[in-house]
């Protein structure tokens, strides 16, 4: 009587459309997804600031080729930072370095965006100062002069899909 059972449920599983293929295929997959992510720490930061940076020279290029900030870039910046992250593991550690990545990303592109516009009608050569101090400044201005709400908002959709992207499945 149980292999009636066994082949009566073998039969309706091929009715289904599931062979015995496809149940081991789903069985190793189930076993694979099951194991816990290790948290590789370089790897992950490396991989987030590498892609969060790029997506800022992306957000920085749309900005000012059309002098207009789009919130769907803040998106891009953001997948673009926890999908780095991931590449050092799904776990909570990898979603906090996607999420600080997008932050500091996100200010990177409005820095390079400041610095687009300001160099791009000089005349003079660049001030004299050192860069780290440039850039602070800079940076602080930006903040200041620069950051609304809808500043808060783009800030807030790069951290979240930066740290969403990474999370255990």
């Amino acid at each position: 009587m149980a292999v009636a059972v066994a082949t009566g449920l073998e039969q309706h599983r091929i009715h289904r459309g599931l062979g015995l293929e496809a149940k081991d295929t789903i069985e190793s997959i189930e076993a694979a997804t099951s194991q816990p992510d290790t948290f590789q720490p370089a790897r992950a930061i490396l991989w987030s600031f590498g892609l969060g940076g790029l997506g800022a020279v992306i957000w920085a290029f749309i900005t000012v080729v059309t002098e207009y900030e789009l919130g769907l870039i803040a998106i891009l910046l953001g997948i673009m930072a926890g999908v780095g992250a991931a590449r050092g593991g799904r776990t909570p550690q990898s979603q906090i370095v996607g999420a600080v990545a997008a932050a500091v990303c996100y200010f990177l592109a409005q820095l390079l965006v400041v610095f687009a516009i300001v160099f791009s009608g000089a005349e003079q050569p660049a001030p004299s100062v050192g860069l780290g101090m440039l850039v602070g400044i800079v940076l602080v201005e930006i903040v200041k002069q620069t950051f609304s709400s809808m500043g808060v908002l783009f800030l807030g959709i790069a951290v979240y899909e930066g740290y969403r992207r990474p999370r255990p499945i």
